[in-house]
């Protein structure tokens, strides 16, 4: 065969077909969500979760980082190789990434992916996510209240944040070890996190965390300030119940929290609730968003001050890009709001508190 001609193999068209049933299958998944529901998400994941977490859970440094460090390296060295020894061949990258993007489409949606495609939580727990802005602010004052309430009990002054009184591997085992849902049927496994081995890089990429799909390890930035970690450790978390939906895990994140007997980790939830219900109040309503901020304790402000200065440090030029694709890879997955499906949260406290304001105190 003369040098330079690529001509497609059996082995090429065999992962074209490959791919495409995958492909014919995620329309499959988004069309049936109660067969995703019954099938994958509380029968095949909870095997694969319970197989995957008693090896990796065992292990006290993060092995998908490790991972992805390796593959990282090995692809540097693919790359390297081919274009020293095939430089003139056309097409000979064309099988590989073919092979390579079948497998790891294969093996995310197997092993997580498909949770993108379940019943979404609202109705599970018959939710409105509509809401008024008179219910946005009832749901505002009472949990400004709790935020000042626990801030006083656990602060030394009005004018000083609340500083962690455990360490961030401790807070990890609080958490993993009173971890709630609010459903009525919980499964039978402790979920887990560890401190990511890319926390550097994970700053300055701006993701205080995230859920490695192939190894089902919740990975966690260990340089975010502690209040915001607890956070981060607990939406991991979610994902690992199976919980893919951004604004789901964050609701999770806060209700499993808010339910610690732990003070601090109580108030990790409410300044959390307590954020992005002012953040939401302050879009459709600055003035009286400014009334609410000007009711919070002066060391609640300055524990949001310290979050804002972490991320502010780590500020470049790359991070938006990145934040793009992960937008677009979570619309692709059928979260249409994107990045913005994180501040959806909003909807699920106010039906929470809605639903719940008679036995809150």
């Amino acid at each position: 065969m003369p040098t330079g001609v690529f001509l497609p193999t059996k082995k090429p068209l065999l992962w074209i077909l490959f791919l495409g049933l995958q492909l014919l299958f995620i329309n499959f998944a988004r069309q049936h969500p109660q067969w995703i529901e019954e099938v994958y998400s509380q029968g095949i994941y909870p095997i694969v979760f319970q197989f995957q977490s008693r090896f990796f859970s065992l292990i006290p440094f993060s092995m998908g980082d490790l991972f992805y460090s390796i593959g990282l390296l090995a692809l540097f060295y693919y790359l390297y190789t081919k274009f020293k020894y095939r430089p003139r061949i056309r097409g000979w990258w064309f099988s590989d990434a073919l092979i390579f993007i079948s497998l790891a489409h294969f093996f995310f949606y197997f092993s997580w992916g498909l949770h993108y495609y379940r019943i979404p939580l609202h109705q599970k727990l018959n939710y409105k996510l509509s809401y008024t802005e008179t219910q946005l602010t009832q749901t505002l004052t009472y949990y400004l209240e709790q935020t000042n309430r626990l801030h006083e009990e656990l602060s030394e002054a009005d004018s000083l944040p609340v500083l962690a009184p455990h360490s961030k591997e401790e807070l990890l085992h609080l958490i993993e070890n009173n971890y709630q849902l609010p459903l009525t049927k919980n499964h039978e496994w402790t979920p887990h996190a560890k401190n990511s081995l890319w926390s550097l890089p994970l700053s300055f990429a701006g993701y205080a965390g995230y859920l490695n799909p192939f190894t089902l390890e919740s990975q966690i930035n260990k340089r975010q300030p502690p209040l915001s970690f607890v956070t981060t450790a607990a939406h991991e978390m979610a994902h690992q119940w199976g919980i893919a939906a951004e604004d789901e895990a964050n609701f999770i994140s806060f209700y499993s929290l808010s339910k610690h007997p732990n003070p601090y980790l109580q108030y990790a939830a409410h300044a959390f609730a307590l954020r992005y219900l002012y953040y939401d109040l302050y879009r459709v309503d600055p003035e009286l968003a400014k009334n609410y901020r000007q009711q919070m304790r002066k060391g609640v402000l300055q524990n949001f001050q310290i979050l804002a200065h972490f991320w502010a440090q780590y500020e470049n030029p790359i991070e938006p890009y990145l934040k793009q694709f992960y937008h677009q890879f979570l619309k692709v997955n059928g979260q249409q709001k994107g990045l913005k499906s994180y501040n959806a949260v909003v909807a699920y406290m106010v039906a929470h508190y809605q639903e719940n304001k008679q036995n809150l105190k």
